[in-house]
């Protein structure tokens, strides 16, 4: 009704405004009908608009949750593929554990027995020439594995010659790291001395004890190479030279439970066990 009067107003205003003429060709009848209709859709797009406007609180907090939840979920995926990727290798290392075999350096191993493996002693910053204490380790030392598959290694000792001086090597120190950095505080850890030995100082003036066997577990850094760096003080040298123990894991003898006769002891073994390992 009140959209209909406003039409009739503006006629009027129209009809006041104009002469006589030209309004009596003026059709105020369809004029009010256009005004009308303008003025009804001009009313149903601004009730569209604020009907588009006025959102759902609940619709709100359900396309926050939303997401939230998209968010939630490809962090998830993220972390999920960084764990997958970092544990990957310790996996691989587990299940081989789990079979009960360890592969170093090419050659698997099986946990639960034990071997005999050729040592040599080389220059640590040359690894093409021998040692000046190539005589220390043995020429053998006997490999074992914890119930982890940990490999450890143990060798006797033996005399070192420097120039017309008969020493014996002491502190052995063995690198965590593939090679020898000379950070003994940092990089190293002790090797354990499993049997000590009295014998002559090499100045000749009185006696003391050094290691007669030790033993180590084999750095995590080196299960892939040929062998393990290391550091020993020499008293006839006067100082602790690196040197690169060289372990020929092709070359394993054995795979002894070590319940026998020589008791997985390379020094029983070689004059006791049908290895006969000279």
């Amino acid at each position: 009704m009140k959209k209909r009067i406003i039409a009739v107003l503006l006629s009027s205003m129209l009809a006041a405004s104009m002469p006589a003429a030209v309004y009596a060709d003026f059709d105020t009848e369809d004029f009010g009908s256009e005004m009308t209709l303008d003025t009804e859709t001009d009313e149903e797009v601004e009730e569209e608009t604020e009907a588009e406007e006025v959102t759902d609180p609940d619709s709100e907090e359900a396309d926050e949750d939303s997401v939230e939840v998209t968010e939630d979920t490809e962090d998830t995926g993220s972390q999920e593929g960084e764990t997958s990727s970092d544990l990957d290798a310790e996996e691989i290392f587990s299940d081989a554990v789990s079979a009960g075999a360890v592969n170093l350096n090419g050659t698997t191993f099986d946990i639960t027995k034990t071997y005999i493996v050729p040592l040599t002693l080389k220059n640590a910053h040359n690894l093409e020439q021998d040692s000046a204490a190539v005589a220390c380790p043995g020429k053998f030392g006997t490999l074992t594995f914890d119930e982890n598959g940990t490999p450890k290694l143990t060798t006797n000792l033996r005399s070192v010659t420097v120039g017309t001086l008969t020493d014996y090597a002491h502190d052995f120190k063995v690198y965590q790291v593939a090679k020898a950095t000379g950070n003994l505080e940092k990089d190293t850890v002790d090797a354990t001395v499993e049997k000590t030995q009295n014998v002559p100082l090499a100045n000749g003036e009185g006696t003391h004890d050094v290691p007669e066997t030790i033993s180590f577990k084999i750095p995590e850094a080196d299960y892939q190479t040929t062998g393990v760096y290391l550091s020993m003080f020499v008293d006839a040298m006067g100082y602790a030279p690196d040197a690169y123990l060289e372990i020929n894991y092709a070359e394993a003898k054995g795979g002894h439970s070590g319940s026998g006769s020589c008791n997985g002891i390379y020094g029983e073994c070689r004059t006791r066990c049908s290895w006969r390992i000279a």
